[in-house]
């Protein structure tokens, strides 16, 4: 008897430190994902901006100490990464394609970012769980549960699932 109640505190702890472990990758994960949205707004932006100052004063060099007053006109084209399998390419896109493109970059990456905190709390109320704290006052089982296909929401002891459409 001892034994097996041994063997079931083992493999809870193992599977505490296993969830602990994926936590701290989704943690990694979601880190990764605010920055690289962060840089696209800040690139979308730039992008924006430089749409809307086509002219730019400025000094353009002749030689090492040679400068001559002049304008750099921005055609507002620019060359992007294309992936593709096996070899990716570069295109030069206009203003406006580049912006689309840079905001769909955006809401994928707003995308990945709500998956992963989502996929981070159901991993704190799993842990929540096991170890017998409680997420709630009442209740240590989550209110909902939220995954690419639905979301599943506590009504009384039961679950609700509300399948998205795709």
């Amino acid at each position: 008897m001892g034994d097996q109640v041994q063997q079931i505190l083992q493999s809870r702890s193992n599977f505490i430190k296993h969830l602990n472990d994926d936590l701290v990758k989704n943690d990694e994960i979601i880190e990764s994902t605010a920055s690289r949205l962060n840089d696209l707004k800040i690139t979308t932006a730039n992008v924006q901006e430089l749409g809307k100052k086509v002219e730019h004063p400025a000094l353009i060099p002749l030689g090492k100490k040679i400068y001559v007053n002049g304008t750099i006109v921005h055609t507002g084209e620019y060359f992007l990464d294309k992936l593709a399998f096996p070899d990716s390419y570069t295109t030069l896109e206009t203003l406006d394609d580049t912006i689309r493109h840079l905001e769909n970059k955006i809401k994928i990456q707003s995308e990945l970012l709500q998956k992963s905190e989502d996929a981070k709390t159901q991993l704190d109320e799993r842990i929540a769980l096991i170890t017998g704290g409680t997420s709630d006052e009442d209740d240590a089982s989550p209110k909902q549960i939220v995954t690419d296909k639905g979301v599943a929401v506590k009504v009384g002891e039961f679950y609700e699932i509300l399948e998205f459409e795709n």
